[in-house]
């Protein structure tokens, strides 16, 4: 079946395929866009990711109400077999032909990755006829149902996806959204452009702290924002278009990146105590919503890399509340021990570039702590 996810991956190909994919996003989202130019982005990334083929294959259902897909895109390294006009990927019936569990996966927006060996047999020879030894699909989703997807081929070498290129990765899907979309979609109400607008503020960020952090950390950096807004993607992908957001909701499904983000901190000798998520039922504006989930993502991830907290604290709560259309954002240090001293929430140039248009955006303002363990906390209209 498909590989476990590992965080671990080369930090020159991580920079690499960073570097690919912020470009991508920008070419993908050209005014004039040639249909040529997706499959050369696509084979930029996939150079980067040190993968043979980089492909797009496009959904559709059948008058008797099957689903099939079609090849549309394909970029293949040299000497590498190119499969566009293989008849077997055109209209090919995706449950019928042994591929229902990555139409389920899809339909949940969720990947498909692995060596080809350890998948199940009905899937296997139509991979094994194009020598693939592993891959990574993910799907694509367009106006709020599943378009299709792009897929990455290994045809070299068996590998482990690390969660941090699946993220990555993932991340061109939501600019092809926005490219196979075929219509202008409202800022205010899709998902999609805010999350667009985002990647192009984080790649700015990322451009304009180039000389001042060192090539690894400014990847790790800009890699965990991206990868908090791939999994706001994959909640929005799946849901109606709407104006407002359950708060709750969304940082119910966000929270295993949360984890991700403390797990990282343990990997680099700071860990933090485990997370508890105390979220009142409260709606927002798509836009502020997705502020306090990248706010919360950089208040985590500057605690990771300090010292300020330890793991003597049982818990690190992070609490959002709505008093009388007040919202609070307050992220603690839980029980800790009775000499507990006041920490200190000091954010880089990086973090500082970053959070200020978030608070901006938000309206809010950082406010004094007012109990012990308190680290930060933010008020802002609700």
């Amino acid at each position: 079946m498909e590989s476990s996810l590992s965080r671990p991956c080369s930090s020159d190909r991580v920079s690499a395929v960073l570097e690919k994919v912020l470009k991508a996003h920008q070419e993908l989202l050209s005014e004039s866009l040639p249909e040529g130019a997706i499959g050369e982005a696509l084979g930029r990334v996939g150079e980067a990711a040190h993968v043979d083929r980089v492909y797009v294959f496009q959904n559709h259902t059948s008058p008797e109400g099957v689903v099939c897909t079609s090849h549309r895109f394909e970029w293949a390294a040299s000497g590498v077999s190119r499969e566009i006009d293989n008849e077997t990927l055109q209209d090919l019936p995706l449950r019928e032909s042994g591929y229902g569990r990555w139409l389920d996966l899809f339909l949940e927006n969720k990947p498909v990755f692995g060596n080809i060996c350890d998948f199940p047999a009905p899937e296997r020879p139509i991979l094994e006829e194009q020598k693939i030894k592993s891959l990574l699909i993910l799907p694509i989703f367009a106006e709020g149902k599943l378009w299709g997807f792009v897929g990455f081929d290994d045809c070299t070498d068996q590998r482990e996806w690390s969660a941090t290129e699946i993220d990555l990765l993932f991340s061109l899907t939501i600019v092809l959204d926005r490219v196979f979309s075929g219509a202008t979609l409202l800022a205010s109400e899709s998902a999609t452009m805010e999350l667009i607008a985002f990647i192009g503020r984080m790649r700015e960020i990322h451009v304009t702290m180039f000389s001042s952090f060192s090539e690894q950390e400014l990847a790790e950096r800009t890699c965990a924002r991206i990868s908090s807004l791939v999994q706001a993607y994959r909640f929005f992908s799946t849901r109606p278009p709407a104006p407002q957001v359950e708060v709750k909701d969304l940082f119910g499904a966000i929270q295993p990146f949360f984890e991700t983000l403390r797990d990282e901190s343990v990997a680099l000798g700071v860990p933090l105590p485990p997370l508890e998520l105390e979220i009142e039922a409260f709606c927002l504006p798509l836009a502020r919503a997705l502020d306090l989930v990248l706010t919360v993502t950089e208040v985590l991830a500057i605690l990771g890399r300090s010292r300020e907290i330890d793991g003597a604290s049982l818990t690190l709560s992070i609490a959002l509340t709505d008093n009388h259309h007040q919202g609070e954002l307050a992220v603690s240090a839980r029980n800790e021990p009775p000499s507990g001293s006041s920490h200190t929430f000091a954010p880089d140039g990086m973090a500082f570039l970053m959070l200020r248009p978030l608070r901006e955006r938000l309206r809010a303002v950082e406010a004094p702590r007012k109990c012990p363990g308190q680290v930060f906390r933010l008020i802002f209209p609700v």
